[in-house]
């Protein structure tokens, strides 16, 4: 499977936790959001996520899941780690056309601390936007994980009706 995320303000990888669970998730492009920044960002997100084959359109190479092995094994982490090349298939701008792309522009899946509210079409974009990923990640859920997305959002409904 295949999750777009770029632009969404995530900024801490601790974001990273609710995509764990997700076995089939090979694909991930968390490019221009505050956490890349990090120079072990890609380490620290392949040591989470030790499935993927490709992050923000560049192939992940053995040599970064020894280094992210490392990294998990409680070793530090090197300072500057080779990044490899982004091949040209996979371009970021124009992710491959096998899963609909998500708006370009998206608000934060989890929005950091303001003194000013979202207006309610940020909300609603927002909202549309956790839907998107929710339906594109139902299909990797086995039996027993969709029950409890079943009955968390029963129990949502209950509350919001």
């Amino acid at each position: 499977s295949e999750l777009y995320m770029r632009k969404n303000k995530i900024s801490s990888l601790d974001e990273l936790k609710y995509l764990k669970g997700l076995p089939n998730l090979k694909i991930l492009y968390l490019s221009e959001n505050p956490v890349c920044t990090d120079p072990n960002y890609r380490l620290k997100v392949l040591k989470e996520l030790k499935n993927l084959v490709n992050l923000d359109g560049t192939k992940v190479t053995a040599k970064e899941r020894e280094e992210a092995e490392r990294l998990a094994s409680g070793a530090t982490a090197p300072g500057n780690v080779e990044q490899p090349q982004r091949t040209k298939s996979a371009n970021i701008d124009n992710p491959p056309s096998t899963a609909p792309a998500p708006p370009a522009t998206a608000p934060a899946l989890t929005r950091a601390h303001s003194d000013n509210p979202p207006n309610t079409a940020d909300r609603k974009r927002a909202s549309q936007n956790v839907l998107y990923a929710v339906m594109a990640l139902l299909g990797d859920l086995d039996e027993e994980a969709l029950r409890i997305v079943k009955t968390e959002v029963d129990q949502r409904l209950e509350t919001e009706c």
